[in-house]
This record gives structure tokens, C-alpha cells and sequence, in this order.
């Protein structure tokens, strides 16, 4: 059971490694040194710019439309996530394996999580205020910010695509039984 908790706790920690480096992709994505170079075709330019870069990357970008506090904080978090991404399970093979250890272990990682919930909250205010500066009505941020559980399902979308004729891997096939004499392999 502790195993499993711990387990948890990591996949907890990591979670909440990438809602860091989500906001901050965001808050990257939204600001500009100058209001009127920003555009649509940009703002896409910049999410597909930094959809294929590390959190440590982002922060690099981002860190110019930070307060330099909070780009320590961010940066302390990004140092936390990559201990925890690339050394954590080599750095503790031997504690994983008491009981003592893995209690340990599980409120290491607990604390991981919180200390990535209060840097997301942080950035989460901050991407807020850029947003509101830029004029966008707070009514607007609360429902784009909506809780995906508050969103409701979406209604499935009717496929309209028939399967290939031509394509072999598409094609349906028919099932055949074979008595187990009938099979080559015995």
C-alpha cells in the first residue's frame, strides 16, 4: 500500500510540475514588449514555439515578463522538477526500500506538490493581471478558467468517415476457426 501511495505521490508532484510549466508557457504566449505586435498569428507562433520546449527552456523565454522574485521561485521549481523527473528514483533506491523511507519519500513528494501548487497559483495571478491589463473582462478569465469538472462533457462529434475500400488494413476481414489440428504451429 505504501508503495502504491508513493507511486501517487510522484505522478501528484509531476502533475503539478506541469500545470507550472503550462502557466508559464501561457503567460509567455500572451506577452509582448510591445502591445501592438500582438496577434493571433503570433500568439499561435509563440504556443507552437514553446509546445516543444522544457520548462527550463520556457522559463528562459518568460523570464523577461517576470517579476524577478517570482522568476526565482519559478526557477527553484524547475530545478525541484528536474530532480524529480531525471535523478529522484536513482537518487532513493535505497530508501524506497523500508517502510520508514517510503513514508519519508511520500511526504517529500507531498511537499514537492505543495511547493509547485503555491508557484502555480503565483504565475496563475500573475497571467490574471496580464490578461486584465490587456482589457480582458474578469468575467471572460473566470469562465475560461472553469474547472474542467464544472465544464460538462462534450457532446461526441458524429463521424462522418466511411472506411478505405482500397486499403487493405481497413478492409473488414472475416474470422476463421481452426481445429488445434488444423494449426501449422503444433
Amino acid at each position: 500500500e505504501l508503495a502504491r501511495n508513493l507511486c501517487a505521490s510522484y505522478g501528484a508532484a509531476m502533475f503539478a510540475s506541469e500545470l507550472v510549466h503550462r502557466r508559464l508557457r501561457d503567460i509567455y504566449v500572451i506577452s509582448f514588449h510591445d502591445p501592438r505586435s500582438a496577434s493571433l498569428p503570433r500568439v499561435h507562433e509563440k504556443r507552437l514555439e514553446t509546445n516543444r520546449l522544457s520548462m527550463g527552456q520556457v522559463l528562459e523565454l518568460a523570464r523577461q515578463y517576470l517579476p524577478a522574485v517570482m522568476a526565482d521561485e519559478v526557477s527553484m521549481a524547475v530545478e525541484k522538477r528536474n530532480h524529480l523527473a531525471h535523478h529522484f528514483w536513482w537518487d532513493e533506491r535505497g530508501t524506497v526500500g523500508t517502510r520508514q523511507g517510503r513514508e519519508d519519500l511520500i511526504a517529500m513528494l507531498t511537499k514537492a506538490r505543495e511547493e509547485f501548487d503555491r508557484v502555480g497559483a503565483t504565475l496563475r495571478l500573475h497571467y490574471r493581471s496580464i490578461l486584465v491589463a490587456r482589457g480582458l473582462p474578469e468575467v471572460v478569465i473566470d469562465q475560461h478558467e472553469a474547472p474542467w469538472d464544472e465544464l460538462g462533457k462534450p457532446d461526441p462529434l458524429p463521424s462522418r468517415r466511411l472506411p478505405r475500400k482500397s486499403s487493405s488494413w481497413e478492409a473488414t476481414s472475416r474470422v476463421v476457426t481452426l481445429a488445434a489440428t488444423d494449426c501449422p504451429c503444433s
